[in-house]
């Protein structure tokens, strides 16, 4: 199942919003070609390529990575060591979604995992907007599917403030 945070993902990108909330903490750019807004209670951090999140009871955890087709299966390899590490199991095939949308290119990683014994939300959405530099954009989820809905309006705020420029 797409879950409510990949779908705003496709919809915000694909209109190009970018609306900052009160609330949130300072704008990071990643990659110079994207910026977001996260909310101070998600304690922010930048990271090599971009910047990483929790929600404050870390039911929610958000990556928002640049990348290049030379370092995609290097960035995933890390996030499976990652989750490895977690104790996350994958159970079952992943599902994949591609879509256009206003000249972005967006397809959207769907993976069946279990962490702790139960249903764990884990998912990617990789956006390429067509950029001379060929940068990508790499947004992750991983989430408990109780977090997922308690913080559907943080994540919401995060997709709406996120911005790509350089178009």
């Amino acid at each position: 199942m797409i879950s409510r945070f990949l779908t705003m993902v496709v919809a915000v990108l694909a209109i190009g919003v970018g609306f900052a909330r009160g609330g949130l903490a300072e704008t990071m750019t990643i990659g110079a070609f994207a910026k977001v807004t996260i909310p101070d209670a998600w304690n922010p951090r930048e990271i090599e390529r971009g910047v990483e999140a929790k929600s404050p009871d870390e039911e929610v955890y958000i990556w928002v990575e640049s990348f290049n087709d030379d370092t995609i299966q290097t960035v995933m390899a890390e996030h499976e060591s990652y989750f490895t590490r977690q104790g996350v199991t994958v159970t079952g095939k992943t599902k994949t979604v591609e879509a256009t949308r206003n000249g972005l290119q967006i397809k959207i990683l769907d993976v069946p995992a279990i962490w702790k014994g139960k249903r764990t939300v884990l998912q990617y959405a990789i956006v390429d907007a067509g950029l001379p530099s060929g940068r990508k954009l790499l947004l992750t989820e991983w989430a408990s599917p109780d977090g997922e809905k308690t913080y559907d309006p943080d994540t919401t705020a995060i997709l709406d403030s996120v911005v790509l420029f350089g178009r």
